[in-house]
């Protein structure tokens, strides 16, 4: 697949267009780098946990009724 060209003006544009949102919304102060690396880690988490999900699945621990309800505590 050929990547689409994209002039730097194009994005000093967006990237301008960014800045403003944010600021109009006051969130510089939630853009701490703990905050960012917490919400990053968050978002990847639950990325993850449909396929940390499907190993169970095929092992027939989850969706199996009861048994499956206790798969913590049985292994």
């Amino acid at each position: 697949m050929i990547a689409p060209t994209v002039h730097r003006s194009e994005l000093t544009e967006l990237r301008d267009r960014m800045r403003s949102f944010t600021e109009e919304r006051d969130w510089d102060k939630f853009h701490s780098p703990k905050n960012l690396a917490t919400a990053l880690s968050i978002e990847a988490s639950e990325l993850l946990e449909p396929f940390s999900m499907a190993q169970f699945r095929r092992k027939g621990r989850i969706g199996a009724g009861k048994r499956g309800a206790n798969m913590s505590r049985n292994g």
